[in-house]
C-alpha cells in the first residue's frame, strides 16, 4: 500500500480527535448547543467513529472504499497483467488476439433432399 495514503489516514484521524475535543469544550461552555451537534464530541474510539461515519459501526464496504485499498487493488491488477505479458513473451507465445477469439464458421451439412439430376 502506498505509505503516504496511510499517513494521510492517520493524520485525518488525529485531526478528527482534535475537532472532537473542540466540540467537547464547546458543550462544556454552552451545554445548550449539544442538540445541534451531529458528530462526536469525545476523543475515544466511539466518538471518532461517530464523526467519521455518523454511525457506531463501520462496515466492510467502508473499509474497502478507502484510498489505500483501492490503489492497492489497481496496482495489483496492473502488476498481474504486466507479469502475464512478460511471461508470455519469455515463453515465446503470443497473447491471444481478437481474430483468434472469433468463433469459426461451421460448414453447412449437405441437404438430405438432393435434387435429382
Amino acid at each position: 500500500m502506498p505509505a503516504r495514503l496511510v499517513e494521510a489516514d492517520v493524520e485525518d484521524a488525529w485531526l478528527v480527535i482534535g475537532m472532537n475535543r473542540l466540540r467537547h469544550a464547546y458543550v462544556e461552555l454552552a451545554p445548550e448547543i449539544e442538540q445541534y451537534l451531529v458528530t462526536g464530541r469525545y476523543d475515544d474510539e466511539a466518538g471518532v467513529l461517530q464523526t467519521y461515519g455518523f454511525r457506531p459501526r463501520i462496515g466492510v464496504t467502508h473499509l474497502f472504499a478507502g484510498s489505500p485499498i483501492i490503489i492497492g487493488m489497481v496496482d495489483a491488477l496492473i502488476s498481474g497483467v504486466l507479469v502475464a505479458i512478460v511471461g508470455q513473451s519469455a515463453a515465446g507465445t503470443a497473447p491471444p488476439t481478437t481474430a483468434s477469439c472469433r468463433p469459426r464458421a461451421r460448414p453447412r451439412p449437405a441437404s438430405r433432399c438432393a435434387r435429382p439430376g
